[in-house]
């Protein structure tokens, strides 16, 4: 039966009501210690002895971040971090024409993201952060060797637990019926967009994705969950469970909301202002209608003035969306590109960072 029966009402809403305990305790105690953020900050990798001063809750994050799931599967890792060599450029690209946009449809996980400052103010750099992570998900030998991007996992599972606290405790415009804010059924949600959906909207725009790649991909995003506080016991392992398990979750949640509207309309006004190129500017609508499909593009207001076939988006997604290069180089190359990008569009190198909330006595 696979984990089939696993993906019901029942469980998938007690899910939407469920954080993630380990970061959240860690995070209460990290927004009233801002000289311990300012200290995470500045690792380049989670120390192999941590602070004796850190309070317990931090302590027992980071030691159980050093932690590796039960089983992790070397050759589907390697076969997924090759995958990302060859694909680089366009499976950063479609995180920005793709990723993002879906989620943004689902109505309930965009109240939270239309909350974010950062995300309405200054979607350029929130896009790039975006790209970031997911190159650091990506680098060679991670899981099999090479753990310094767990640091960059640890702190986006962080800022998500910092997300939770503010709204739970300062949003007072918050409905309950949206559940736990980044929940453990969103979380399930945005893994499966950041991996196995990226690669069926490479097949739609007519690239072959060989199955082998998908269920190396599924392998590979939930070892990354199990980091990211994840219960992967709800992860899928094959592409079926897959499927049926996002259209579970989409079936619930696909719905227009004025806060997606929000979020869709800031985005593809970057598009234009951003791009160079006039067909991209002028087809920015088009192309994000496209990899939506109809459903998701309705409930976002989304228009396909000008319908092309499949061939000619695959085209325009070839764009430099990241600074990486557009044909197949070695990973170093491709992060090279892109901190050169972000340096030029930012005026700095991209970070991520936990949140430093500023104390009574450091104003």
């Amino acid at each position: 039966m696979g984990k089939f029966t696993l993906y019901n009402e029942q469980n998938l809403n007690k899910l939407k009501h469920l954080g993630d305990p380990l970061a959240d305790e860690a995070a209460k105690v990290l927004i009233n210690s801002p000289e311990i953020c300012r200290e995470i900050n500045e690792w380049s990798t989670i120390p192999e002895i941590l602070p004796d001063h850190f309070p317990v809750e931090v302590y027992r994050y980071f030691e159980w971040m050093k932690t590796s799931p039960v089983a992790v599967d070397r050759k589907k890792v390697l076969r997924s971090q090759r995958f990302f060599e060859e694909n680089g450029t366009l499976y950063l690209t479609l995180l920005g024409f793709y990723s993002l946009p879906y989620s943004y449809a689902f109505a309930d996980g965009a109240q939270v993201l239309v909350r974010s400052k950062r995300i309405m103010e200054d979607v350029g750099k929130r896009l790039t952060e975006t790209a970031f992570f997911v190159l650091e998900c990506f680098r060679p030998a991670l899981f099999i060797g090479d753990d310094q991007s767990v640091l960059s996992l640890a702190k986006v599972r962080l800022i998500h637990a910092f997300s939770r606290f503010f709204i739970q405790n300062h949003a007072s415009d918050w409905d309950p019926e949206w559940g736990i804010p980044i929940n453990q059924e969103d979380l399930l949600q945005t893994n499966l967009v950041f991996g196995f959906l990226v690669m069926r909207s490479m097949r739609k725009i007519g690239l072959t994705v060989p199955q082998e790649e998908v269920v190396a991909s599924l392998h590979y995003w939930k070892i990354i969950g199990h980091y990211m506080g994840i219960n992967i016991e709800y992860w899928p392992d094959t592409a079926r469970e897959a499927y049926f398990l996002e259209k579970c979750i989409r079936n619930r949640h696909l719905k227009s909301s004025e806060a997606g509207r929000m979020l869709i309309k800031v985005l593809i006004n970057y598009y234009r202002e951003f791009f160079q190129n006039p067909a991209i500017t002028r087809l920015a609508e088009d192309l994000v209608a496209f990899l939506l499909g109809e459903k998701a593009a309705d409930a976002l207001g989304l228009k396909r003035a000008s319908p092309f076939a499949a061939p000619v988006y695959q085209l325009l997604l070839q764009t430099n969306l990241f600074g990486t290069s557009s044909q197949p180089k070695s990973y170093a190359a491709q992060r090279r590109s892109f901190e050169v990008n972000s340096q030029k569009q930012l005026g700095a190198q991209v970070r991520l960072n936990i949140p430093v909330i500023p104390q009574r006595n450091d104003r």
